[in-house]
């Protein structure tokens, strides 16, 4: 028996394998993101019911209250009405007393839709076990923000004209 003949078809079997392996390792990655993606979509699906079942202001702040802290991760925000002069603070938790709205965010989510805007969700810091907002983050927020506009409207909020805009992340202090 030709001893190298019986290696070759242990080698293409070793090579097949590891062949198969990578195809594991990368259909395990698309379901991990399938997994994630669907995550998302059902926080989505939560935040909209809390958001549209709030019947009084006050019950409508608590559910984005909740909504930024259980699903995003967000330790200190504000609530911010900018469609009348001076601009007021719907909802904070965490924003620093001296601060004006606005300064040293992490984040600005305009709140509103086409053409017309009533504010903003101002965020300054996540928890500390998140390192800060990534992209999916953003993808929520950039949901949330017509739907908790429409919300706040109903509530007796009233928009100013001007685009609406998308999430923006705010430079770092050296970067402006």
């Amino acid at each position: 028996m030709n001893h190298s003949s019986s290696i070759d078809p242990v080698r293409g079997l070793v090579e097949r394998l590891a062949v198969l392996e990578a195809e594991r390792r990368t259909w395990a990655a698309r379901q991990r993101l399938l997994v994630e993606r669907h995550g998302r979509a059902v926080a989505l699906g939560i935040a909209l019911r809390h958001i549209r079942s709030a019947r009084t202001p006050r019950q409508l702040l608590g559910a984005i209250e909740e909504i930024l802290v259980q699903h995003v991760g967000v330790e200190a925000f504000a609530v911010i009405e900018t469609s009348s002069e001076p601009h007021r603070v719907l909802a904070s938790r965490g924003m620093p007393a001296d601060e004006e709205p606005g300064q040293s965010s992490l984040a600005v989510v305009p709140l509103g839709a086409g053409e017309w805007v009533l504010g903003s969700l101002v965020i300054y810091s996540v928890i500390p076990r998140k390192i800060g907002l990534d992209v999916s983050d953003f993808e929520l927020l950039d949901a949330l923000g017509p739907q908790i506009a429409v919300a706040l409207h109903g509530a007796g909020a009233s928009p100013r004209s001007g685009p609406a805009g998308r999430s923006r992340r705010k430079p770092p202090a050296g970067e402006q």
